[in-house]
């Protein structure tokens, strides 16, 4: 799934859920925001590393970067509850904080 870093991103997400669930009506919302959350901190990380060389999942409720070995680099946890409780609370807030996360990565390297 390919999604654009979103300008109004509860809108967006909205309306990308809703696309999804014409292709697949059993789209649940938490793993869709799983997975949305990912690549666009996936595509933050590969901007700020200049290339792909780490890759990020979401694990237990939080974002794993592994390194090129395989072992996790670095844990991303909610400011909140959850990431979409974070992301109801202030999208934009949530989206900042990740950028700057995978800056913060970045300059470790």
């Amino acid at each position: 799934m390919l999604i654009n870093l979103p300008t109004t991103p509860p809108i967006e997400f909205q309306e990308a859920l809703a696309v999804q669930r014409v292709h697949e009506p059993e789209t649940d919302e938490n793993q869709f925001f799983q997975t949305v959350l990912t690549e666009i901190f996936q595509r933050y990380l590969d901007y700020a590393e200049e290339g792909h060389y780490d890759t990020v999942r979401f694990n237990d409720g939080n974002l794993e970067v592994i390194g090129v070995t395989g072992k996790i680099s670095n844990v991303i946890k909610p400011n909140g509850e959850s990431f979409l409780a974070d992301f109801n609370t202030d999208a934009d807030k949530l989206l900042t904080f990740l950028e700057d996360q995978a800056g913060n990565i970045a300059m470790q390297q």
